[in-house]
């Protein structure tokens, strides 16, 4: 191809985008004038007229975020879902921590504390560790609480406080400080020793 030839059909197909991009903005500026506000705004929303790029979300349709609260359940609700919880710790002899529980049964983390609360409270579930080794089983709770309670009370009246008393009472006093007599007998010698000099 020469040139020249190229030089011409360059030429031709500026001239021929000119015009059609011409044509096109005529015809959508009668469009847009024959067009009610609320269909342009349709338009919009519809995504017809906006094109985005991949992976960012339209202002008006970003999903919601949690707000950090549950909805509210009902007694029956929760009394299911602790059911759920004893018949699962049935099925594990040794017991299982929280997030076993959680994951096991395809809870949230936010709805467990007060499950675990109530089945505790009801006594169909113990516990045995502190805070995040946590370890829930079936059964034996209150029994035993209720078994360790004469315990306690026979080790507490076993004790006599009447002894600690009188063992503070046979302490010797404490000794008086020698160290500001050794001052004042210090002070009084460097005084005699100014006096001499």
């Amino acid at each position: 191809m020469s040139e020249s030839f190229k030089k011409i059909i360059g030429d031709v197909f500026e001239a021929a985008s000119i015009l059609l991009v011409d044509k096109l903005e005529g015809a959508l500026a009668e469009k847009l004038q024959s067009m009610s506000l609320d269909e342009i705004v349709e338009m919009r929303e519809s995504g017809a007229a906006v094109t985005r790029k991949p992976g960012r979300a339209a202002k008006g349709k970003r999903p919601k975020r949690s707000t950090g609260r549950l909805p509210r359940r009902s007694a029956e609700e929760i009394a299911q879902v602790v059911t759920k919880v004893v018949s699962l710790l049935k099925k594990h002899k040794g017991g299982l921590r929280a997030g076993d529980i959680k994951s096991a049964l395809k809870l949230e983390t936010r709805e467990l504390p007060r499950v675990m609360r109530e089945a505790v409270a009801s006594g169909e579930v113990h516990t045995t560790g502190q805070k995040r080794a946590t370890v829930y089983s079936v059964g034996g709770g209150r029994e035993k609480a209720v078994k360790r309670a004469p315990k306690r009370a026979k080790k507490a009246a076993k004790k006599k406080p009447a002894k600690k008393v009188a063992k503070k009472a046979k302490r010797k006093p404490a000794p008086v400080a020698a160290a500001p007599v050794a001052t004042a007998l210090a002070g009084a010698v460097r005084t005699a020793s100014d006096d001499n000099e």
